[in-house]
């Protein structure tokens, strides 16, 4: 039980160290990494559209209809 305690531990260090250093290594690569922290509203959204408008993304659960909004102006100006 001891070692499968230890496994656990050493298992979720790595993947906090992971997810800590994921933006850096994005950077790193090229990758545009885009956040926005609403502490205090659970209800912020955060909407981010690539430079030629072909990915468009929520940050969280709260964002669905601001995406959905974003993709359909984005294929209306499209016609």
């Amino acid at each position: 039980m001891k070692k499968l305690v230890i496994a656990v531990v050493v298992l979720l260090a790595l993947v906090g160290v992971l997810l800590l250093s994921l933006p850096m290594m994005l950077h790193k690569a090229g990758a545009v990494f885009e956040s926005q922290t609403a502490f205090r509203d659970v209800f912020a959204t955060h909407v981010a559209v690539d430079d030629e408008q072909r990915f468009v993304t929520g940050q969280n659960q709260n964002s669905g209809l601001e995406t959905a909004h974003t993709m359909m102006a984005i294929l209306s100006k499209r016609d």
